[in-house]
């Protein structure tokens, strides 16, 4: 059962993502447009390992198995990062106020799911999740 926080977690993701793919064009001239794709590689590359019966916008945890394989060999958060990467150009060549808002938004809601999702994740694999994430980067390899 997903909890109140999660719901207003996904809500503000979901209404942020919203605003930034309709207050401007959200394909962004070359060479942004190439960081796009790059992002989308990334997300759909995450999706792709984590099969798509694992695949759950909820900070809950519905996996039987914890995913190491495939990008998620490096990064534990591919998707999250594929978002902000992709509406990075978007959000810099369009840089009205309400638009930085809603990115810098957008970075705190899925920063809050990631540590959620972290604390979901070490309470049902345990140990197993503890070793995976001293060799893994949250969010942006050897930073985050």
């Amino acid at each position: 059962m997903i909890s109140t926080k999660s719901t207003i977690l996904v809500l503000l993701q979901l209404g942020a993502l919203t605003y930034l793919t309709l207050s401007s064009p959200i394909f962004s001239p070359a060479p942004w447009l190439v960081l796009q794709i790059f992002a989308v590689a990334i997300a759909v590359w995450g999706v792709w390992s984590l099969r798509l019966g694992n695949f759950n916008i909820q900070p809950e945890v519905r996996a039987s198995e914890l995913v190491q394989s495939g990008i998620y060999r490096w990064l534990r958060n591919p998707m999250y990062l594929g978002l902000l990467l992709f509406f990075l150009p978007t959000t810099l060549l369009n840089p009205d106020v309400y638009s930085m808002v809603t990115y810098l938004l957008l970075i705190i809601v899925l920063i809050l799911k990631i540590f959620s999702e972290e604390q979901l994740l070490l309470a049902k694999f345990g140990e197993e999740y503890s070793h995976y994430k001293s060799r893994s980067s949250r969010l942006l390899p050897f930073i985050f």
